[in-house]
């Protein structure tokens, strides 16, 4: 098996910044536990690319507190996020073109799915690249929609399955 090449979802950005701070919420607990194997894994192993939307170093350099834009900076660094970016107007580069059967497949799940429609960057860009393998995100709502070109994977979900493909132990 070669590289598998995981796209974070937005989200997922800053989660892996607070993975030190603990919180109430049971589900927030979880992603944040692991979230950090999955890093940790990362680490261990040269088995795995992240990817995410150029929007996202735009979205860091914007940030406001310059201690928590230079810790952003530093994850996105440590873990080395490659981007990628499918085209839907306005678009950034570097990106594709989205083509007119993927962007009825994206309509069929957001109107399946309303609560998807702010997703709908994040799922064209995952969903419809070959060399993206895996939608990570800690959305319930998007975790739980089915397109057949993609596996989309809460943090827990992918530990688990990273276990078993990589033959890890958990």
């Amino acid at each position: 098996m070669g590289k598998l090449n995981i796209f974070f979802d937005t989200c997922i950005i800053n989660r892996i910044l607070d993975l030190d701070k603990r919180e109430s919420d049971a589900k927030y607990e979880e992603d944040r536990r692991y979230l950090g194997k999955i890093l940790n894994l990362c680490s261990e192993e040269d088995k795995i690319n992240f990817f995410v939307n150029p929007s996202v170093k735009t979205e860091i350099c914007n940030t406001t507190k310059e201690s928590r834009r230079q810790k952003l900076l530093k994850v996105c660094a440590q873990y080395n996020f490659k981007p990628f970016n499918k085209t839907i107007l306005p678009f950034s580069l570097p990106g594709t073109f989205i083509s007119e059967e993927e962007v009825e497949i994206l309509n069929k799940v957001c109107k399946s799915n309303p609560e998807l429609m702010k997703d709908k960057k994040i799922i064209a860009d995952s969903a419809f690249c070959k060399e993206i393998d895996i939608l990570l995100t800690t959305d319930r709502d998007l975790a739980d929609i089915n397109i057949p070109t993609l596996e989309i994977f809460t943090p827990k979900e992918l530990f688990e399955y990273l276990s078993k493909t990589l033959e890890i132990k958990p």
